[in-house]
């Protein structure tokens, strides 16, 4: 298989990981209220949170990876 075609199925692969994991963090929200006993100001904090840990994650990776490249050592 073609190195471009392989980056291309391992990309889509973690985009549908991904996506099936917010999923399931956001199914999860009314047993997180009633077995722990928080509201949902705090469940929507922990979201935002997420979604924050990731923008930040996303900026950083790909500054030091434009500054450094992407290979092994």
């Amino acid at each position: 298989m073609d190195t471009r075609k392989l980056q291309f199925f391992v990309t889509g692969l973690v985009m549908m990981l991904f996506g099936i994991t917010m999923v399931v963090v956001g199914t999860i929200n009314d047993f997180l209220t009633s077995t722990y006993q928080v509201d949902r100001i705090f469940i929507g904090f922990c979201a935002s949170m997420l979604t924050t840990g990731i923008l930040f994650g996303s900026f950083t990776f790909g500054a030091i990876v434009d500054f450094y490249g992407y290979k092994p050592s």
